[in-house]
């Protein structure tokens, strides 16, 4: 059914905005770590990975919204 298929991936989507999230918790962290800091050389890479993951969010929120849209308007056709 079109709906349950929505729903799991709706669920898989959440569950990658939750890696995302986490990921750039990390990368922040890492950034605000003074070896890494004063260091132009190391902080190029986390910078990099920090812009990736950051549009990947933002990837994932779109495909979010898209998907919640289409089941909000499945669900208010079953009703």
């Amino acid at each position: 059914n079109k709906i349950k298929s929505l729903q799991k991936q709706e669920e898989q989507i959440l569950l990658q905005v939750d890696q995302c999230d986490s990921k750039i918790g990390k990368i922040t962290a890492a950034m605000s770590d003074p070896d890494n800091y004063q260091y132009g050389e190391k902080m190029k890479p986390l910078v990099s990975e920090l812009d990736r993951t950051k549009s990947e969010l933002q990837e994932l929120m779109n495909g979010w919204e898209s998907v919640h849209t289409e089941l909000e308007e499945m669900s208010e056709h079953e009703t």
